[in-house]
């Protein structure tokens, strides 16, 4: 009886616990380097990225991309050529950057950074 409890015990904790599916992220703050940055959904396919730790800082707008999966999903930053991958499940973020003479996004080794917490 112990046995069927505490499972059942377990059961209920894990669905009140399930994990955020990238779909329903509304905010997810990175740190890179020792900057922290904060990206909140404000409506369909829009965010905002702001420094954190700045109360001055500028707010940038963001574009939700439509590549995005249960773990993983991209927001472009196009007035600096960006794009950044958030991977749920490693809980890093890659930072892709506009090669200007072929317009294509390529992987920047240099920035990455760690997702610190996302709901």
């Amino acid at each position: 009886m112990k046995k069927l409890l505490f499972t059942l015990a377990l059961f209920i904790g894990m669905k009140s616990f399930a994990q955020v599916n990238a779909h329903d992220v509304a905010e997810i703050v990175v740190k890179i380097d020792n900057d922290k940055f904060s990206f909140i959904h404000k409506e369909e396919y829009d965010w905002e990225m702001q420094l954190l730790d700045d109360k001055d800082a500028t707010k940038l707008k963001t574009k939700e991309l439509e590549e995005i999966t249960d773990h993983t999903f991209i927001l472009e930053i196009k007035d600096l050529g960006m794009r950044i991958k958030f991977d749920l499940t490693t809980k890093k973020a890659m930072v892709y950057e506009m090669d200007d003479a072929t317009k294509k996004y390529s992987e920047t080794i240099k920035i990455t950074g760690d997702i610190v917490s996302f709901k």
